[in-house]
């Protein structure tokens, strides 16, 4: 631990002993494109108030060598300049001799340009508020592979994002549990965001240009989502040639194409796992595969408008009970557990001129989970084993949006209309499938009857309003809202919000800000909360006037080049949440609680090549007011530490290494046992004939403390090293991941056993020394 806290302070001040002042000195480096991290050629790079400059090269390459006469004072400033990108400002201290300084730069693109028909084409995410932690497609490949680059898994180095445990890819955000998150694609929900049941995410890492995390205090843009919000943005394909890269992972295999066709630019891609067809070939059977499909494609209508229509499909499917059956009599069509989601989306853009945008789309989100299968023992034909499952999620709507910058103001309006419905209809009476999970029904709510049927639905009419000004050179303030009319609710929710930011110099940003939010959809799965089948919970409409509702405060600084190419940020935040719903533990009644979060995250992120470094640790408290009683809430995390080194010494070589660590979650463990009533085991006896008939005494756990005990704190360190080679026009990257280098043993609860008095935990260990090797290819 001491030696990884060491490399990364030697990171973090390497460079300010690297410039020291001097008379005479040569500047270079490369400057990058942001996000993708391509290559600007042309750009400009002026010594401020001089008419010295240089331009970049093709591979973004610079060099500017600055005489004597030209050291006026002990700081130069240098602007970077290239049409369709934000000028970039940096500043350098003078060395003390003759010496050779490495600056690289990174350009963002302009939003809107309307001369270059590239940045129209590839139309930024209209963000009134910045993303106060983000990781871009770059960031994305070097981070920690469990199994394959994955989205979720990736933003679990930011702060205030924890984990379930190695086996979920659920993310936990300032105390706020999965289903309060809102999770997007292009702007378009996404109700089940995983494969194998919450293990990794169903988002494809080859499309992602960017992953944006806004953990509290979001804009009213968005709405329906008690804790943050996840945006996910999609590449834009090349428009000068196809390109056809993929990769091969533990986990599965991708494909991806993407270049110009017509007067627009198309994206493919596919994901599919393939231990099932190994296994086929090894005359083997494996019950399990899942796979997605994604298209995107962009039509230029003229210099000014744009179209772009988006798809995404995935499934997953799991044959549980192929290899049984020879045990079954099957009666009519039989079909396995099956799940996934369905995602399109299309949208028009316009700049009617350079100050203004506006947008239009319609999108159709649906997510489902099916399974048809009613069999018979053959030796015992009167006893049925019945998997019936229909449930499904269904969203569509459409959304305009237009934004204008006049005089001193940025407007920003926005009107959204969507219909919403649920339907879950299950009968489940197998005792082959609770060899699996028991209940099983129980994957989609706590304590849900074998036997269910529910339909729901709603509609909503919403909008909102933003207005960004100045209040004087250093101060902006920015005032807005979101109405929204839900029809279940019958009533008009008004959510206002509020930010102020403080500027006082070019590299340090003040902000504070709050806001109203409401939970647009609930969950009662509070037992399943870090297992495997969390990810199944089926979400609710609130109760009529049991709404739950949030309050955002926070406050928070940014510090850029306080070191040179070191930023830091920290926030402090307490979120105040109403009427969030519960089935109790004890009695099985439903009834709501409040829960209130404060904590304080940091993050610093330091880039020199060939270094790389993220910091990040998250310090909080989530509490859970219940009947007048205060306990820990479920998702209390109070601490969170990560770290993320890499080293690049060259194009086709890097190191990483990544630690995290995080201090456990309550549960809650009964006290003791009461023995007392009958349970007749009838269906377990057609597997079991030794206790056919039998008359048990049931079980009732007696609890005397909520969430009173605490899992084991958890930390490991993983290392990851990657090579690249060029065969003629094929470039192949390969990875080498070592997980818990240290063979740390982390112990996850999985149940509490209530067989024996005492009550006993029952563990699981999480990931142990594991070699997961991948190799990416691009042509």
């Amino acid at each position: 631990m001491k030696q990884i806290l060491s490399l990364l302070a030697f990171l973090t001040l390497w460079p300010v002993f690297s410039i020291v002042k001097g008379q005479s000195f040569t500047v270079e480096g490369y400057i990058l494109e942001r996000d993708t991290e391509k290559p600007v050629k042309d750009a400009v790079v002026q010594l401020e108030n001089s008419k010295i400059q240089t331009t970049s090269g093709t591979d973004g390459h610079y060099s500017l060598s600055l005489p004597k006469r030209a050291l006026k004072c002990d700081t130069l400033v240098l602007k970077i300049q290239q049409h369709g990108y934000k000028d970039a400002t940096k500043y350098l201290i003078l060395p003390s001799e003759d010496h050779l300084v490495r600056l690289d730069v990174i350009l963002q693109p302009l939003e809107y340009q309307l001369s270059i028909i590239e940045v129209v084409a590839r139309k930024q995410s209209v963000q009134p508020v910045p993303a106060l932690f983000e990781l871009n497609a770059a960031e994305l490949e070097k981070l920690p592979k469990l199994g394959e680059i994955d989205v979720f898994r990736a933003a679990q180095v930011l702060p205030g994002v924890g984990r379930e445990n190695d086996f979920s890819a659920q993310l936990i955000i300032r105390g706020g549990e999965p289903s309060q998150h809102l999770i997007l694609v292009d702007d378009v929900p996404l109700w089940n965001a995983f494969h194998l049941g919450g293990i990794v995410s169903i988002i494809n890492s080859d499309i992602v240009s960017k992953v944006d995390l806004l953990a509290s205090n979001y804009p009213p843009v968005y709405s329906g989502a008690s804790s943050s919000v996840l945006a996910v943005s999609t590449k834009e394909a090349h428009s000068d040639q196809f390109r056809f890269y993929g990769s091969l992972d533990l986990l599965s295999s991708k494909i991806s194409l993407d270049g110009p066709v017509g007067i627009g630019t198309l994206m493919l891609g596919a994901r599919r796992t393939y231990f099932d067809l190994l296994a086929q070939l090894f005359g083997q059977f494996f019950p399990y595969y899942f796979y997605d499909l994604f298209g995107k494609y962009r039509l230029m209508a003229t210099n000014n408008h744009s179209i772009s229509s988006l798809f995404y499909f995935s499934r997953d499917h799991f044959n549980v009970l192929e290899d049984r059956k020879s045990r079954y009599t099957f009666v009519g069509e039989q079909v396995p557990p099956q799940w996934g989601n369905t995602l399109a989306a299309i949208e028009w853009l316009w700049i009617p001129a350079p100050e203004q945008l506006m947008t239009v789309s319609a999108f159709l989100t649906s997510s489902i989970v099916r399974s048809s299968s009613r069999r018979y023992l053959t030796h015992r034909p009167e006893v049925e084993d019945l998997i019936l499952v229909d449930n499904s999620i269904s969203q569509h709507g459409a959304k305009g949006r237009f934004e204008w910058k006049i005089a001193n103001h940025q407007l920003a309006f926005g009107l959204e209309f969507s219909q919403l419905s649920f339907r879950n209809n299950w009968e489940i009476h197998s005792g082959e499938l609770s060899d699996v999970v028991h209940p099983p029904q129980e994957v989609f709510f706590d304590f849900a009857p074998a036997d269910y049927s529910q339909k729901q639905s709603r509609t909503l009419a919403g909008g909102f309003a933003l207005d960004k000004f100045p209040i004087s050179e250093s101060l902006t303030l920015m005032v807005g809202g979101r109405f929204d009319f839900l029809s279940d609710q019958e009533r008009l929710l008004v959510n206002p919000f509020l930010r102020a930011e403080y500027i006082p110099t070019h590299n340090l940003n003040i902000h504070a800000s709050y806001g109203q939010y409401y939970q647009s959809t609930v969950t009662l799965s509070e037992r399943q909360k870090e297992s495997v089948y969390s990810a199944f919970a089926i979400p609710f409409l609130p109760d009529k006037g049991a709404i739950p509702t949030a309050d955002h405060t926070t406050i928070g600084v940014s510090l850029d080049q306080l070191f040179p190419d070191l930023k830091i940020t920290l926030e402090g935040y307490r979120l105040l949440k109403n009427q969030l719903p519960s089935i109790s533990i004890v009695d099985r009644s439903q009834h709501t609680f409040m829960e209130e979060t404060m904590g304080i995250d940091l993050l610093a992120r330091y880039k020199r090549a060939p270094f790389e470094g993220l910091l990040s640790y998250s310090v909080g408290e989530s509490i859970r007011s219940e009947k007048g009683v205060r306990f820990p809430g479920n998702f209390d995390q109070r601490h969170m530490l990560k770290i993320f080194l890499s080293c690049s010494p060259s194009d086709v070589f890097s190191v990483s290494l990544s630690w995290f660590l995080y201090t456990g979650f309550p549960y809650s463990s009964p006290a003791s046992v009461f023995l007392g009533g009958f349970d007749n085991y009838r269906e377990r006896s057609a597997f079991y004939p030794e206790i056919d008939g039998m008359l048990w005494l049931t079980r009732r756990p007696v609890y005397t403390y909520f969430n009173s005990q605490r899992s084991p704190t958890y930390h490991r360190l993983d290392l990851t090293v990657a090579y690249g080679f060029i065969i003629k026009k094929l470039l192949l990257k390969t990875y080498l991941t070592f997980t818990n280098v240290y063979g740390k043993n982390n112990p996850i609860i999985v149940d509490i056993d209530t067989r024996t008095v005492p009550p006993k935990k029952v563990e699981m260990s999480e990931l142990p020394l594991v070699a997961i090797i991948g190799v990416r290819f691009e042509i």
